[in-house]
């Protein structure tokens, strides 16, 4: 009787663990329908150009975003782009108007139509201007070569603030994550430091974890536009969101496929890049494979990037490092921004080299110092 009774109280344990288990993944899969639901519409749209009203002051600004206004005045704007445009548009009395920007390359120089206060700090600018002299400003980057680097799905590792500094080492003008910028809700605020403390600016593209939830997609849009384009050292990288597995935002009547064939016909004057999160095809077997679900639309786009005459596509997604050619194209593949103790040689980070119409990209390990 006593065994009867404990293998009941067992069978009642289990059920009650697999009643848990459904209850939490139901749970999981009504918050990512809400998502999906309640998102759709507000992450499709192309960048548009920022419109910053405050009060006696009313900027345009293109390539950055609006973080916050200090308690001094100034405007805090975080770059998305190496070469952010701000137009002034209305501006009261001889105020002075405040500007801090982050997240600009070292090499990006300032152009303004009248007399400007500069200073520098690591990647921020603080600048300081009367609106009624100086109407425009425009940060320039250099387009005879730019190097930088690729890691993507890092969460907060110590791995992600190594290759920020690896990056700086090298000489490198900027980072590209990747994508899964956040793996853990409670990772958010560890990440906001390390991107305070980059000595290099970060560029983000968006992957499947970072749309898990809507506080993530906050996060993210804190950061960029779901996809955009990078433009410095005459090289055009356009980054794409093909994160995908909560979201439909990237298929053949989408606004962003129509974006993407709009930035086709684009004149350019160096190599054409692409930075997207998951990899169009995986060229390992087994249940390990993570390439683009929708594989028509995958081989569409792999089609346009042929077409294009794309240079290189750079990915995350597959936590390995990979350099698969395909049409003359190499898919770069470099997701390996997470800690494994298990890898001796510690993980690797992609380094892009373009001079003039030439790219070059080798994938090479993020030094501990």
């Amino acid at each position: 009787m006593r065994v009867r009774a404990g293998r009941a109280i067992a069978a009642g344990l289990v059920g009650l663990a697999g009643v848990g288990l459904l209850g939490h993944l139901a749970l999981s899969l009504l918050t990512d329908w809400r998502v999906r639901l309640h998102t759709l519409v507000k992450l499709d749209p192309p960048p548009a150009a920022l419109t910053v009203d405050a009060g006696e002051v009313a900027l345009t600004v293109t390539g950055a975003l609006l973080r916050e206004r200090a308690a001094d005045g100034t405007l805090v704007l975080r770059a998305w782009a190496p070469n952010p445009v701000v137009r002034v548009t209305r501006a009261s009395g001889r105020q002075p108007i405040r500007l801090h920007v982050e997240n600009l390359p070292e090499r990006a120089t300032l152009d303004a139509s009248g007399p400007i206060d500069e200073r520098r700090s690591g990647t921020a600018r603080t600048l300081s201007f009367d609106g009624a002299e100086t109407r425009r400003l425009a940060f320039r980057v250099p387009d005879d070569a730019v190097t930088f680097a690729v890691l993507g799905d890092t969460g907060d590792s110590a791995v992600f603030a190594q290759a920020l500094h690896a990056t700086k080492l090298r000489g490198g003008d900027f980072l590209i994550h990747a994508g899964d910028v956040v793996y853990e809700d409670e990772q958010m605020p560890a990440i906001a430091g390390i991107l305070a403390g980059a000595p290099v600016p970060v560029y983000v593209v968006r992957g499947n974890h970072d749309y898990r939830n809507a506080r993530r997609i906050a996060f993210l849009r804190g950061l960029g536009p779901p996809y955009y384009v990078i433009r410095m050292g005459g090289a055009t990288v356009v980054v794409l969101d093909n994160a995908g597995e909560y979201l439909p935002t990237f298929w053949r009547r989408s606004s962003q496929y129509r974006w993407w064939r709009e930035r086709l016909a684009e004149p350019r004057a160096g190599p054409l890049l692409v930075a997207m999160h998951k990899p169009p095809f995986d060229r390992r077997t087994g249940p390990r494979r993570a390439p683009m679900l929708d594989e028509p639309f995958a081989r569409a786009l792999m089609a346009d990037f042929r077409a294009a005459g794309v240079e290189a596509v750079l990915t995350g997604h597959v936590h390995e490092t990979h350099l698969w050619v395909e049409d003359g194209i190499p898919y770069v593949v470099v997701g390996e921004g997470m800690s494994y103790p298990e890898r001796a040689e510690g993980s690797r980070m992609a380094w892009v080299r373009v001079r003039g119409w030439t790219v070059e990209v080798e994938q090479v390990p993020i030094w501990r110092r």
